[in-house]
């Protein structure tokens, strides 16, 4: 190609038409594109923090269905136990729900005889606190242990039925509550926590059976005792 002389000082400096540039025109489109690319850098660091900031903060599925699994094992336990008891024990069970039905049910005027009457409306919740405890009730006495091994779930059994007849009762025929709080305070804050109290007695009557289940359980399938040396 064809050559030119430049002077640069004394000396010259030659460069081939239509050929490269000198070193420091390089260094200078060097540095120019590599500007673009830390701006880039710089513009992604906080980006890729907030993505990471991000995937914290999200819940975690796997941990979900872990918490779900594991509640799952508690409760499968008291299921599988109810599913393997005789059907002799559920039809013993019926009579002694009616009785503790009965029971409750007769003082509180849930169910209506000439004997009992209450001045304020029975609420439907009464009734579905008052099913589902009788039947905890006659299904804990009909679950058969051995004799004394079962006395603290009786118990238990008699006071959940206690509360859950202060939770269906009339709140104004309650004398101890009205000694306490007076009749308008029995209707303003008795009443409206009643339903609680059907949940308290339902949770120590669930407690009962769980404890007598895991008693008929060790009496079914006794632990192997070591043989005598």
């Amino acid at each position: 190609g064809m050559w030119c002389t430049s002077p640069v000082g004394n000396r010259g400096v030659f460069h081939q038409l239509g050929g490269s540039v000198d070193s420091s025109s390089s260094r200078t489109l060097r540095s120019a594109n590599r500007a673009p690319s830390a701006a880039a850098a710089t513009e992604r660091a906080p980006a890729a923090s907030n993505l990471r900031m991000a995937s914290t903060l999200q819940p975690r599925p796997h941990r979900t269905v872990r918490n779900v699994t594991n509640a799952a094992r508690v409760a499968n336990p008291v299921f599988d136990q109810l599913r393997q008891l005789p059907a002799s024990t559920w039809l013993r069970a019926i009579p002694v729900a009616l009785i503790a039905a009965v029971l409750i049910g007769v003082p509180s005027d849930l169910i209506d005889t000439p004997i009992f009457g209450r001045p304020v409306e029975i609420r439907p919740i009464d009734y579905a606190i008052l099913a589902v405890t009788s039947l905890l009730i006659g299904l804990i006495f009909a679950i058969r242990v051995p004799e004394g091994a079962g006395e603290k779930e009786e118990t238990r059994t008699v006071w959940g039925g206690f509360v859950s007849f202060l939770a269906v009762g009339c709140p104004v025929c309650n004398q101890a509550v009205v000694a306490l709080v007076g009749t308008s305070g029995a209707l303003s804050w008795w009443a409206p926590v009643q339903p609680l109290v059907g949940l308290a007695a339902i949770a120590i009557l669930l407690w009962a059976l769980r404890k007598r289940l895991a008693t008929y359980q060790l009496q079914s399938c006794p632990l192997p005792t070591a043989a005598a040396g």
